[in-house]
């Protein structure tokens, strides 16, 4: 039995591989440097551009660009209209932005158990927590995975709730043969930090099939201001404007939107090469009894922003901290997606939970770890990872 790294046995690898990592070609340095040269880099005419080939992939009406996918989920919390005394619901399995964007609107994030097979929000365990203050639901993609989001939809639907869904993680994932963002029954929004699966640097997009929501979503990304800097430019163009609404900073520049537009022409590939590394963790994985693989339904298609394991404490003698710090010996990047967001000093005294409130999501929260998955991941990455992994779970079984 090969000794791991952490009881002073020799690493996997030499190098550390951390779990995601962004990729800019020569087209798109090339892309940013003609912005760089050009009148405009930002406000400019290439962020139109972008939001029109980004609308066109996805499938959807209107697509708004911002500075971020917690600006995009801010200024979809935001044109509902939600105030103090209304509720949201969401998951406890997330990132805190999707929280958070709750509070900025002034409403109250109120939670709900997720499914411990999807990861995704449990719509039974939601509906028990809809009240007369419910005024909408956010489901999160978590890890690219849509499952579950047919019945998020139909409780939404039913009980007259706007619906939110936070795709950050699932740009190029489908649901019942639908490209996700391109729901009318929802607003959508996504993410384009480095580790995702295009990136503008940092940004964000809003995807709906509401004109009223895509028009509030423009000003709201402008300070409020109602007609942008392009339309007042020029010698005949009117100089004035108006301020319609509290609005924030929240715009993308013409050097992000370039980036972008050039890396949505290579979306397919960057899908394909991480559903390839999926499926080879899925055949590495499945005879090992210690861990959990992640579970898709029949009618979704997986993005595969993150790839996860479940670890089966009662096989290990170390524990989920452990086993990760044992990977990182190794010069893997193991981390992990997410603690629960309800335990966090802050959302714990401003909503009041406590442990043991989410069952679900707390006991995957203790045992879940993110394995490194991203394009330019070679063969011998992922086979470093596949024995790295059986390495540590043999030295630590029980």
């Amino acid at each position: 039995m090969k000794k791991p790294a952490l009881e002073g046995g020799r690493p996997q690898r030499k190098q550390y591989l951390p779990y995601g990592q962004h990729r800019l070609s020569s087209l798109d340095i090339a892309a940013a440097t003609r912005v760089l040269k050009s009148k405009w880099i930002t406000q400019g005419p290439i962020v139109d551009e972008f939001e029109k080939a980004f609308s066109t992939r996805i499938g959807c009406r209107y697509a708004v660009s911002v500075n971020s996918g917690t600006a995009a989920l801010h200024a979809a919390t935001a044109s509902l209209g939600l105030g103090p005394g209304d509720e949201v619901l969401t998951t406890p399995l997330t990132f805190i932005a999707t929280i958070n964007a709750i509070i900025y609107a002034g409403a109250r994030p109120v939670l709900a158990d997720i499914d411990p097979l999807t990861l995704n929000l449990d719509a039974k365990e939601a509906e028990n927590r809809i009240n007369e203050n419910t005024r909408a639901i956010i489901f999160v993609h978590y890890a690219g995975n849509p499952s579950g989001f047919a019945d998020i939809i139909q409780l939404s639907q039913n009980r007259q709730l706007s619906l939110i869904d936070d795709a950050s993680h699932a740009l190029g994932a489908r649901y019942n043969d639908r490209t996700i963002g391109s729901f009318a029954e929802s607003i959508s929004t996504f993410s384009f930090h480095p580790v995702k699966h295009i990136t503008t640097g940092e940004g964000g997009m809003v995807a709906t099939a509401n004109k009223e929501a895509a028009e509030f979503a423009k000003t709201f990304r402008n300070h409020g201001i109602t007609r942008e800097v392009r339309e007042r430019y020029g010698a005949n163009a009117p100089w004035y404007y108006d301020v319609g609404l509290l609005g924030w900073n929240y715009r993308l520049n013409d050097i992000g939107s370039a980036i972008g537009l050039s890396q949505l022409q290579r979306l397919e590939s960057v899908l394909a090469k991480r559903t390839a590394i999926a499926q080879f963790y899925q055949r590495e994985f499945r005879n090992l009894p210690k861990i959990e693989l992640p579970s898709t339904q029949a009618n979704a298609m997986h993005a595969w922003h993150l790839y996860t394991v479940i670890l089966r404490e009662e096989e290990l003698t170390i524990d989920r901290d452990k086993f990760v710090e044992a990977l990182r010996a190794e010069n893997i990047g193991a981390t992990v997606h997410y603690s629960p967001a309800h335990l966090f000093s802050f959302h714990r005294n401003r909503l009041g939970y406590r442990e043991g409130d989410f069952p679900n999501a707390e006991s995957v929260s203790r045992r879940i770890v993110s394995l490194p998955i991203f394009p330019d991941m070679s063969r011998t990455d992922c086979d470093d990872v596949v024995q790295a992994v059986r390495k540590v779970l043999n030295f630590y079984a029980r």
